[in-house]
């Protein structure tokens, strides 16, 4: 991707051992779905807090109090990893009742599950492919826009908390075929998640200089960090109706929408754009960000766009 050997051979270390557990990631989210599906819905909360606890501390051991370096950072995010694993599936105690009726695969889980897991990988393939559009800026860029995303993931703590409760609620309505309390609970989310979103990110963006301080003293750094937070604080609005809606067509069964939105957003978008932005006017991190925000903005018209269909049909 055009970084030094260095650093290349480092992440190549780093992704061998993380990369490797990434089962235990899908069987957590996994698990957690299911934990929230039978009400037990602070349980992920608490394993996701504990686990992270517990990788910070290990990681903290392995580079202060031991000499393993990035290799002991990798192996403590795996063994944390596990550990909550485990404590979800001792928890749910899923060999109690381990029976089902039918076959095994079943056409319409496939159905739902294939286009929201094309939907994440396009995103995923899509963020690969866009941190390759600033490599050739050189290492400071990448390390901006790396700080500015971990920051950023604050932001999406609102709408994440609002979309879980938007695919629980909506699919509730949907199998009792209450439709209108459906379409309420989606706008009430997106009414409640965006001014959070938005009072959130503004925080951060607020706080931008202090708390990029913790990870840099690079005046370069820190001043294309702050770009990242100030595109995401200004995108919030758009980004909390795209998670909600996501939600919703996932609950409804239509969870093929948001693959088709998301893989047009992202690779005519996001992708397309950004590199004219990037390569041609010579933005860099900004040219990237207002890309995404088009991208988020595209994929919330259409969503919208459908869903005024949807509500007209039912």
């Amino acid at each position: 991707m055009g970084t030094p050997t260095d650093i290349s051979r480092l992440g190549a270390t780093y992704l061998a051992y993380v990369g490797g557990s990434v089962v235990l990631l899908g069987l957590t989210m996994s698990l957690s779905a299911m934990a929230r599906v039978k009400g037990m819905l602070n349980f992920p909360l608490l394993v996701s807090l504990w686990t992270n606890l517990l990788n910070l501390c290990l990681s903290a051991l392995a580079i202060f109090a031991f000499p393993w370096g990035l290799v002991g950072v990798a192996l403590a995010t795996v063994m944390s990893r596990f550990l909550g694993c485990l404590w979800l599936w001792l928890r749910l105690d899923l060999f109690k009742s381990w029976a089902w009726t039918g076959n095994l695969l079943s056409s319409k889980l496939l159905a739902l599950t294939l286009p929201a897991v094309g939907e994440r990988l396009m995103m995923r393939l899509g963020d690969l492919l866009t941190l390759t559009l600033l490599t050739g800026l050189g290492t400071k860029v990448i390390a901006a826009n790396s700080i500015g995303e971990s920051l950023t993931q604050f932001n999406y703590l609102p709408a994440l908390g609002m979309a879980t409760a938007t695919l629980i609620l909506v699919a509730e309505a949907y199998g009792k075929q209450e439709l209108q309390a459906g379409a309420d609970v989606l706008k009430r989310a997106y009414v409640l998640a965006s001014p959070m979103m938005l009072l959130l990110s503004g925080m951060i963006y607020g706080l931008g200089q202090d708390l990029i301080g913790f990870f840099t003293a690079d005046g370069a750094v820190r001043a294309g960090s702050r770009i990242v937070l100030f595109y995401s604080f200004l995108g919030s609005p758009i980004t909390a109706g795209v998670m909600v809606l996501t939600s919703f067509w996932q609950a409804v069964g239509k969870s093929q929408l948001p693959l088709y939105a998301t893989s047009f957003g992202m690779w005519g978008i996001r992708i397309g754009l950004g590199y004219l932005l990037i390569a041609q006017f010579q933005l860099g991190l900004t040219g990237l960000w207002l890309a995404t925000i088009l991208d988020n903005l595209w994929r919330l018209v259409y969503l919208c766009y459908h869903y005024t269909k949807y509500e007209t049909v039912d």
